[in-house]
């Protein structure tokens, strides 16, 4: 019997070298890893496109010109509404009487005007006349901070006003 218990203690001092020497090698996920299964490498592509109107055209006739076809091209754009600067001043004269103190520049556009293009050239226009109409002495022009509203008023003549213009929402007291 005591044969038997030191082989015991033999096989059981065996399974501890070997349990010791199992997990002094490297494990899976701490020292090293798996390869595992390959993964699809997704390809995420959004184009974006800048061209002037002239690459397009010269692109697009190169197309057509490769292809055979020689029938001449003909191009129409549509045609916007554009405020000249005279028709600005026929209106400016026209109302500068009616206003009897200072107006913002804007109330001095055409109350028709639906297209935004058609409205920045009115605006654009109606300014170029208020600045040659101040030119000529006929109107006051005011700012009272940069980047603000424009007024507009008939040059009296007779009162050299170096006050601001009177803005509603900044009075002082």
């Amino acid at each position: 019997m005591a044969e038997r218990l030191q082989l015991q203690l033999r096989k059981l001092e065996a399974m501890r070298q070997v349990a010791e020497q199992l997990m002094n090698r490297d494990q899976v996920g701490l020292s090293m890893f798996l390869r595992g299964m390959p993964e699809g490498v997704r390809v995420i592509r959004k184009s974006i496109f800048t061209a002037s109107l002239f690459e397009l055209l010269k692109a697009y006739a190169e197309f057509r010109s490769s292809r055979g076809n020689t029938e001449a091209l003909t191009m129409r754009m549509a045609r916007r509404q554009i405020v000249s600067v005279e028709e600005a001043l026929t209106r400016l004269r026209n109302m500068i009487g009616a206003i009897p103190d200072w107006a913002t520049l804007q109330a001095f556009l055409p109350t028709d005007l639906t297209d935004p293009f058609t409205i920045k050239s009115a605006l654009a226009s109606t300014f170029n006349a208020t600045l040659e109409m101040a030119k000529q002495g006929l109107i006051e022009l005011r700012q009272v901070q940069s980047f603000g509203p424009i007024y507009i008023r008939r040059n009296t003549g007779l009162v050299q006003d170096n006050g601001p213009a009177p803005a509603p929402a900044q009075q002082e007291e």
